[in-house]
């Protein structure tokens, strides 16, 4: 997860370590405490991503998936 001061946008991108060059089911994903949220997901040979959502001053959530593994965040990055 990026976060970029200028705007308050937040970025993530899951890359792959696994079945890297096949098209297989990724994805990348944020959202904010406040209800908003992005993502990207498909049948992605390298990487899911980049996911961009501005949430200055609201913590977020991030997480990603490929295979059959995900992973999201706890509430993070307040304020």
């Amino acid at each position: 997860m990026l976060y970029k001061n200028d705007g308050g946008y937040n970025c993530v991108v899951t890359i792959k370590t696994a079945n890297v060059g096949t098209a297989t089911r990724t994805g990348a994903w944020l959202e904010t405490q406040d209800g908003r949220t992005a993502k990207d997901e498909g049948d992605f040979k390298y990487y899911a991503g980049p996911v961009r959502l501005p949430a200055p001053k609201t913590c977020i959530k991030w997480g990603g998936r490929s295979g059959g593994t995900s992973w999201t965040s706890n509430w993070a990055h307040c304020g």
